[in-house]
């Protein structure tokens, strides 16, 4: 699990290419909803595998709360401020 976050923190950092903070959250959702294809599951919502990460990354589904612990774990890796790994305007 570990080395695909941290792959896909790499990622996101060449995409930002010093853009900035800002940058790196866009490239971390990019890399993780749009490259690498991570959806909610909403034929399966209540399946356990859904809370664990390593599934979420192996299956590419997740629940909300999955799904936004991950985009944490790899915008942090990229380089996001602790606390500001969150989409939206500030």
């Amino acid at each position: 699990v570990e080395i695909d976050l941290e792959v896909a923190a790499q990622a996101a950092m060449r995409r930002a290419a010093g853009g900035g903070e800002a940058a790196l959250v866009r490239a971390a959702m990019e890399v993780l909803f749009d490259d690498r294809s991570l959806r909610g599951n909403t034929d399966g919502y209540y399946d356990p595998r859904n809370s664990f990460v390593d599934h979420v990354l192996r299956r590419k589904k997740g629940i909300p709360i999955s799904l936004a612990c991950t985009f944490v774990a790899v915008a942090e890796r990229a380089g996001v401020a602790r606390g500001r790994a969150a989409p939206g305007p500030r």
